[in-house]
């Protein structure tokens, strides 16, 4: 099994090199025989080989698990993919993020992100723009977005630049902007700092609503019981497929004209009712 440390130079050299070990205990080994090995099509794995193709994250880790690779060394593997071939550059960043600090040369935690990354992550507001996105009829404009997220036109504007800048929306000449991918989650490895950003302000938005929103246009509700620390990873578990299959239940409504929630299990508006 491969080291750790030779994953250094890149996962193409990494995947070459592991063929060349192959071949060398036993010269009738091809490419093919390799393919197979990692099921991919040759002619797939030869397009990844020479940088004519790129790997997805669910394909890494597929490869990893055929190479037998550790568990390190797999998320090592998966993150040298994610930094050259991720979706957009918020994916590359952080993988590339994460292979920093596995090497012992990560900044701050603050400042071990582009601060791009960062503020994705840590202002409600750039989740919150991407949802609105999905209602066809709505022009992605600084000046709409102000209004509809109660942002000044300097703090929409720049909301707007830093998605464009990390690749998730794109100028539109019909729509003004739009959203690069059909789905938007909060990426791993971000520093809890920006997290614990996020959450202070969408807390102190549930309070507001709490005060201001009728009881017709919110829910807010808890329950009390008696739980281990051991039960703590089965409740996550639990709360993150309660949150798939509510989100994908509900998902109809998207594309259409309607108000923007966060569920928290605090369920609220966080944009301003359009006319």
């Amino acid at each position: 099994m491969a080291k750790t440390s030779s994953l250094d130079e890149g996962y193409r050299t990494f995947l070459r090199r592991a063929l060349e070990r192959r071949i060398r205990r036993n010269p009738r080994y091809t490419l093919s025989a390799f393919a197979r090995d990692l099921e991919l099509a040759p002619t797939r794995l030869s397009a990844v080989l020479n940088a004519k193709q790129g790997l997805s994250r669910v394909s890494a880790a597929k490869i990893a698990r055929r190479l037998e690779l550790s568990d390190d060394e797999a998320s090592r593997f998966c993150d040298l993919v994610e930094a050259e071939d991720g979706r957009n550059a918020t994916v590359r960043e952080l993988a590339k993020s994460r292979l920093r600090a596995a090497s012992g040369g990560a900044l701050p935690a603050k400042r071990a992100l582009a601060p791009d990354i960062f503020r994705l992550v840590a202002d409600w507001s750039h989740f919150a723009l991407l949802e609105l996105m999905r209602q066809g009829d709505f022009r992605v404009t600084p000046p709409n977005v102000a209004k509809r997220l109660g942002l000044t036109p300097s703090e929409a504007k720049g909301v707007l630049a830093r998605l464009v800048r990390l690749g998730l929306v794109r100028p539109d000449v019909a729509r003004g902007h739009v959203a690069v991918e059909e789905s938007h989650a909060s990426p791993d490895g971000v520093p809890s700092a920006a997290i614990r950003s996020s959450h202070r302000q969408l807390l102190r938005k549930a309070l507001r609503s709490l005060e201001e929103d009728d009881i017709a246009k919110r829910d807010f509700s808890s329950v009390m019981l008696t739980l281990r620390a051991s039960q703590m990873e089965s409740a996550r578990a639990l709360i993150r497929e309660f949150r798939r299959q509510f989100s994908s239940r509900l998902a109809e409504a998207r594309g259409d004209k309607g108000r923007v929630y966060n569920l928290a299990i605090q369920l609220y508006p966080i944009d301003k009712e359009s006319p």
